[in-house]
């Protein structure tokens, strides 16, 4: 296999790889104003207005901006000057999104230096060059914002959202991008069950697809069998994009090409399946050729040792003078093979930003904080909906019958809930700042609901007394815990040396308290892509990583950890599986899991929040009242930060509490294509 794709269990969108402000409580001085007009190429005046949007400001909406002429980046003027590419009126589509930049007019040029691992192949600096339909205000997400679509309309009864396009917006070889786009991507991929084996929740309604319709060239529908309320939220996260260009990927798709056709192209590209072809040629991060509308393109393969990228002449955004975005040139993203070179690189400043979650997180911390001067660097805080950290998921479908009838006995989950020191945890893991808590939605009852501490404190006595009612009264010579069958008892606990880079230490806390109750626990720590290896395979007993209901901008109904509502479900893949084909697959989950699914599909089609908001309160009951995970600790924010250069400028911006972020989780930044070097 030439190209494989690297898929992760817990989606690192859920990581809050976002920032800490080191004690900075003023946003830095207005930087240099853009280019002199001689070394940018010039638009004709047109003195036009514009509709102005303000990432950061929601009392500016609706404010517009009379823009004199549109200007591009001296690189482009050459091309344009040589022929090689329409003037810069040309390349913008009728009306462009105009941007106000966070903190000031930018200046172009410069290359944004950032790494990857291997694991995790493309990660951060994917996420920077999402296009979603529309977007959140930032850093607070309180308001959607045009973004693709200039417009949008829902019907009164949630069932038809209409999306309005950008007359004359243009892929990035300056074909023109039109509604066709996001029908092709619907009935060409979404709809082929070869690509989409199983089809995305957010466009499930009552277990059926939409019907997507071409109005007219820059209009799209999508209508649903019953109310899909929370699907224009969903338009601000979709990933992958939800449109191609088909007038490229049609070369490698079987309805537009022969079978002898694609064989040929899947053996001379040395892929297994047409599928894995086809998605690597729709990536577009990883492959040069696909046109595509973000701000930059690549330059190169993204599995070469150093990816490049290239600022999209044809992009349609500007800023509120006119200058088309991006303001930087391009990007490169080297390899590292491990978090502690990325952090060290970070730390000497030689990386233009990176995030906690690839730096060995909050542990490293007060060693950045006492080298920004030094390093010439700052840190900002990101505001995140709390990740649930060491949350313990059980394996309720263990392959050992023993073992799956004593983990399925909620005495035994409570055990070691009542057995863990969460005070200890979070004095010595987090420094006192966490607060130890049944995962929360951020959204919902408010983090010092009764529900969320229920049943946390330690109560030794307890425990045993529930271990001895399970039938686990005899010990080994060892003074462990026999299985009710008196054979020997053994945990296996599992955890990636991936993010939280804390885990394994709070697991092995956890295994001296399992101890102190008689329960022997082995620890297992392995990298990421092994554990979702062995997860997949069911080789583990309980695994300890991170648990995030939901909570914007992740719609608590299909995405987060709350709701079955994918394969991968991390509370049990075998009963998703089940819900999800109706029976067809998987094991037949008890009444509780399926109450679950119920309020999931319910909810996907409920227009009141008032309902959804009692429905998502029942859910978090099922989960703390069945004891489905053993609660962790609601992430502190610390722990979500950014490190990135001083000269790296409309990148953060002063939050409400005077402290300095870059927004709400790694969808949802400050535009990347507003950064510049100062």
């Amino acid at each position: 296999m030439k190209k494989g794709f690297i898929f992760c269990l817990f989606t690192l969108w859920l990581i809050p790889a976002f920032a800490f402000a080191g004690g900075a409580k003023e946003t830095p001085a207005a930087a240099a104003a853009a280019p002199a007009a001689a070394d940018v190429e010039l638009g004709s005046v047109i003195n036009q207005s514009f509709e102005l949007i303000v990432p950061n400001d929601l009392s500016e909406r609706g404010r517009s901006v009379v823009i004199e002429r549109f200007k591009a980046a001296p690189s482009l003027r050459e091309k344009v000057e040589s022929g090689e590419l329409p003037p810069v009126d040309d390349r913008l589509p009728v009306e462009p999104l105009v941007l106000e930049p966070v903190e000031s007019i930018g200046r172009y040029g410069g290359s944004l230096r950032s790494l990857r691992l291997p694991i995790y192949l493309h990660t951060l600096s994917e996420r920077l060059m999402l296009e979603h339909l529309v977007t959140w205000s930032m850093p607070y997400l309180e308001e959607l914002n045009p973004n693709v679509a200039k417009a949008w309309d829902v019907s009164p009864d949630a069932r038809v959202t209409t999306f309005f396009l950008r007359e004359g917006m243009k892929w990035s070889d300056g074909t023109p991008f039109t509604a066709d786009a996001l029908v092709w991507w619907f009935e060409h991929i979404i709809k082929n069950d070869d690509l989409t084996p199983s089809k995305p929740a957010f466009l499930m309604t009552r277990g059926n697809l939409p019907t997507v319709t071409k109005i007219d060239d820059t209009t799209v529908r999508f209508e649903f069998t019953h109310p899909n309320p929370m699907f224009i939220e969903n338009a601000a996260r979709i990933r992958p994009m939800p449109y191609a260009p088909a007038h490229y990927l049609e070369r490698f798709h079987p309805d537009f090409v022969s079978q002898a056709e694609i064989s040929r192209l899947v053996r001379e590209g040395d892929y297994d399946t047409w599928m894995e072809m086809f998605n690597y040629k729709r990536n577009f991060y990883l492959n040069p050729e696909i046109p595509s509308i973000s701000a930059w393109i690549p330059l190169n393969d993204g599995y070469e040792e150093v990816a490049r990228f290239g600022r999209n002449p044809y992009y349609w955004k500007v800023d509120s003078e006119g200058n088309q975005l991006p303001y930087i040139d391009g990007k490169e993203h080297p390899f590292v093979q491990d978090s502690e070179a990325w952090f060290l690189q970070a730390l000497a400043g030689e990386l233009s930003y990176a995030s906690a979650g690839f730096i060995g997180g909050r542990p490293n911390l007060p060693l950045i904080l006492e080298n920004l001067e030094r390093s010439d660097i700052r840190v900002s805080f990101g505001v995140w909906p709390p990740n649930n950290l060491g949350a313990v998921m059980f394996n309720f479908n263990n392959a050992d019958p023993v073992k799956r009838e004593v983990i399925n006995d909620i005495r035994f989950r409570r055990a070691l809930i009542k057995a863990i020191d969460y005070d200890e945890v979070n004095n010595v893991i987090y420094e006192g700042e966490a607060i130890p808590s049944w995962p929360a939605s951020s959204d919902h009852l408010g983090q010092d609901h009764e529900l969320y501490s229920r049943y946390i404190g330690r109560d030794v006595a307890e425990a045993n007394r529930l271990l001895d009612q399970v039938g686990m009264t005899a010990r080994d010579s060892d003074g462990y815990r026999r299985a009710p069958d008196g054979s020997q008892f053994t945990l296996i606990g599992l955890t990636s040396t991936q993010w939280p880079t804390e885990t394994p230490e709070v697991l092995d806390l956890y295994r001296g308290y399992f101890s102190n109750i008689g329960i022997r626990m082995v620890v297992r720590v392995q990298a990421g892509q092994l554990v979702n290896q062995m997860v997949a395979a069911g080789e583990y007993d309980i695994l300890m990583n991170s648990s995030a209901p939901g909570g914007r901008p992740l719609n608590i109904f299909d995405r987060g950890s709350l709701m079955p509502a994918s394969r991968t479900w991390p509370i049990s893949h075998p009963w998703a599986v089940w819900l999800l084909t109706n029976g067809a697959e998987g094991e037949e989950p008890p009444a509780h899991i399926k109450r679950l699914r119920e309020i999931q599909e319910d909810g996907m089609v409920e227009p009141s929040a008032e309902q959804r908001d009692r429905w998502i309160e029942e859910a978090l009951e099922i989960w703390v009242e069945n004891h489905l995970v053993i609660p962790g600790y609601n992430s502190p924010r610390e722990l979500a930060f950014f490190v990135f250069q001083n000269r790296l400028r409309n990148f953060a911006v002063q939050g409400r509490d005077g402290v300095l972020t870059h927004g709400s989780g790694e969808h949802h930044t400050t535009p990347s294509q507003l950064w510049y070097f100062d």
